[in-house]
């Protein structure tokens, strides 16, 4: 924050500081920004979203494509570079911290399964592939997220930054790919290893309290998707679309 000397008295200088306060955006300007999102929001084209709506109209397609990941980059604004950085920045320390927790081993598995027919060698087989393809997956998710933002730092303006998206386009979510699926490759393997440490009453308990809590961050996140569009509709609603005959 960038700070000014304010004096007391004519000709003279008082050790007083004052912050520097930002300027207000008036009214008419603001509506003439909100007017040029409406304008970008209507080029998109975008309808609400529902569950039984179909192709990109519907909620499930959306999230599954990550369909929805790319509408911020489709109306670029000045503050774009820095937002993709964060982007970067957020899911790739994510990625480092659940890497860490990962590992390669046979030795954590019970021998809960032999009843069933799954020796504790076999089990200790299948929860070492689990894991190391979870380990893999996170990897590649942080070496694609310190890569691409050594490749956005080297931008200077903001039209370098919108060619720079046009071009990558959706490979600029390979690391939301790979973080999804090391995520889930951990958590099976966790789930497979419960069962093959815990008695079978125990882990009934642990997997139905997995199945009742898993549908609530799910189903804020098909919200939060269609929140975001609806956003844009209303924003697209509120401010007709404008023309150049207004000129008087």
């Amino acid at each position: 924050m960038g700070f000014i000397m304010k004096s007391g008295k004519p000709g003279m200088r008082s050790n007083r500081v004052q912050p520097m306060r930002p300027t207000a955006v008036v009214e008419e300007d603001n509506d003439e920004l909100m007017v040029k999102f409406a304008n970008a929001n209507r080029e998109l084209k975008l309808r609400p979203l529902s569950f039984f709506a179909c192709g990109t109209n519907n909620v499930m397609f959306v999230l599954c494509t990550n369909a929805w990941m790319g509408l911020g980059r489709k109306v670029p604004t000045e503050d774009l570079q820095a937002s993709l950085q964060d982007n970067l920045i957020n899911v790739g320390v994510v990625g480092a911290l659940l890497l860490t927790l990962v590992t390669v081993t046979t030795s954590p598995v019970g021998d809960q399964l032999e009843e069933y027919g799954l020796s504790t060698d076999t089990a200790g087989q299948i929860y070492g592939v689990l894991s190391t393809l979870s380990l893999y997956c996170q990897f590649m998710c942080v070496l694609h997220c310190l890569i691409t933002y050594v490749g956005i730092s080297q931008l200077n303006c903001l039209e370098e930054v919108i060619t720079w998206t046009k071009m990558i386009g959706f490979k600029f979510n390979v690391h939301y790919l790979f973080f999804a699926m090391g995520f889930l490759f951990y958590i099976v393997a966790q789930v497979f290893l419960a069962f093959t440490v815990l008695e079978l009453p125990a882990f009934l308990v642990t997997l139905i309290f997995l199945l009742l809590t898993f549908p609530l961050p799910l189903w804020a996140t098909i919200r939060s998707t269609q929140a975001l569009y609806q956003a844009k509709i209303d924003l697209a609603k509120k401010f007709p679309a404008t023309t150049n005959n207004s000129e008087s």
